[in-house]
């Protein structure tokens, strides 16, 4: 999947997406979910940060992530956040919620509906509206569920998987958790968002649902488009052109924001595009009730090399004094970022080990160090890194997947199959990878240990929207078990 932000200097052939590339083997899956990103810009115009307020989880446990699947919230344990308007964004700390997507935020949003607070949104995704068909389904979810079901049920590849990551503002708009959205799209240093008749085209490709809304929107004053999407006011702004509000703001920031407008370490340096974003929202003193940031790994915007990036977002947010001083694990991820492109793995591995001196439980540093030993030919002492990487966050086991297609296609099916083992033991709720299993041992003339497997997912509540014709593809596999006993 390739999601770029347009413009009218930069080819789609020019832009550095290895890391993209590296994922591109996600696709063996039979029912995967295709999320495209919106292209909505643009034409001219460590030291362990000392942190006062951490990032947190919404578990409130550790910083590692929950499986996909597995709840973060529930109704008894909430997820702390801020609520007073004394704190201002990137000025004062703000403890914010790291989540794994866009959507997860909800039941944050909910909380502080009754506030009838302006949403301040960072993304690059269409705002992409609910299907007429799952509407009164999810109006039930958020308006009776907990916490815990919310969370399960959006986002993440389960099998009734109801929300996808870009459909979580939409939702929240249905149920009037705002008074108005202010939609931060990505635009490229020096830029302009795209002409409002591009934008609306845009729009009517993406998100095609708001029918008639979409002809709402204006130019205003500013340069900043303003319509309404299902009858709450949204604007759509640059990061140069953010507005003056003084109400209360919840506060949202994709990671794949970053993503979309990043390019390599010499073109477009990750940290100084990091903080030049920050000062720029800094100088508005938004008073602020909390701040979500989204991962994005699951919908494949932020590739794994980058999933640290939600991390250090969300570290700027809780420490402002990382926008003039950054910690040295970020500086030396800088550097290693740099590495990246011009193929020095060998730096790589040295710049790796010295942040896990800084950092000894730092995920990201494991699994760098695994795509070094790749480069380098040195697969088996890789995947000893990247189980370490899986142990710390298991998320990471995302790897294994293309690890599977690797070993397939050199027709070392056990090696594979033993990689399908550490993925299911990693994410156990994942929709897909148990599909996946009964293929391979099918090949494998293994149907016996097929077709229980799945008999049990044909009993899973499969999702009509998400995986349409799951149920058809389980027939099919158990066909094939069959015919080769």
């Amino acid at each position: 999947m390739v999601y770029l932000v347009v413009t009218k200097t930069v080819q789609k052939d020019e832009v550095d997406m290895q890391g993209i590339k590296d994922w591109s083997n996600w696709l063996f899956l039979p029912a995967v979910i295709l999320v495209t990103m919106f292209l909505v810009a643009c034409q001219r115009h460590d030291e362990p940060p000392s942190i006062t307020s951490p990032p947190v989880t919404l578990t409130q446990k550790s910083p590692a992530v929950v499986h996909p699947g597995q709840s973060q919230a529930s109704s008894e344990n909430k997820p702390e956040i801020a609520s007073s308007l004394v704190e201002t964004l990137l000025n004062n700390p703000i403890k914010p919620l790291l989540v794994e997507e866009q959507a997860e935020a909800l039941p944050v949003w909910r909380r502080f509906a009754k506030k009838k607070p302006a949403l301040l949104l960072f993304s690059g995704r269409p705002l992409k509206p609910l299907t007429e068909a799952m509407q009164v389904e999810v109006d039930l979810l958020l308006q009776h569920g907990d916490d815990q079901e919310v969370v399960r049920r959006v986002a993440r590849p389960v099998p009734d998987q109801l929300l996808s990551p870009s459909m979580g503002v939409a939702a929240a708009m249905r149920q009037r958790y705002f008074s108005r959205v202010i939609w931060v799209v990505p635009v490229e240093g020096g830029m302009e968002l795209l002409p409002l008749v591009d934008f609306k085209q845009g729009l009517r490709q993406r998100a095609a649902g708001w029918g008639d809304d979409i002809d709402s929107f204006k130019v205003t004053e500013n340069g900043a488009y303003s319509g309404v999407l299902g009858g709450v006011s949204v604007d759509v702004v640059s990061i140069d052109r953010l507005p003056i509000v003084k109400g209360p703001l919840l506060v949202h920031i994709d990671s794949g924001f970053f993503t979309a407008i990043y390019r390599n370490e010499v073109r477009t340096p990750l940290y100084p595009l990091l903080t030049g974003h920050f000062q720029k929202v800094a100088t508005r003193d938004y008073r602020t009730l909390g701040v979500t940031v989204s991962r994005d790994n699951l919908s494949f915007d932020v590739p794994l090399l980058m999933r640290f990036l939600g991390d250090d977002v969300a570290a700027f947010v809780a420490d402002p004094r990382r926008l003039d001083s950054p910690s040295a694990a970020m500086k030396i991820r800088g550097e290693m970022c740099y590495l990246d492109s011009f193929f020095q793995p060998e730096v790589i591995i040295e710049k790796a080990q010295a942040i896990q001196k800084l950092l000894p439980r730092d995920a990201d540093s494991f699994y760098r160090q695994y795509r070094a030993r790749r480069q380098l030919k040195q697969l088996d002492q890789g995947l000893l890194e990247l189980e370490k990487a899986v142990s710390l966050d298991p998320l990471y086991a995302l790897e294994y997947f293309e690890l599977i297609n690797l070993k397939t296609k050199q027709g070392e099916k056990e090696a594979a199959l033993a990689m399908i083992e550490k993925a299911m033991q990693a994410l156990p709720d994942h929709a897909l990878i148990g599909l996946r299993k009964a293929e391979l041992l099918i090949e494998m003339r293994r149907s016996g240990e097929a077709v229980p497997l799945l008999n049990k997912l044909k009993q899973q509540p499969w999702s009509e929207f998400h995986y349409s014709g799951m149920l058809q593809e389980i027939d099919s596999l158990l066909t094939q078990a069959r015919q080769k006993d």
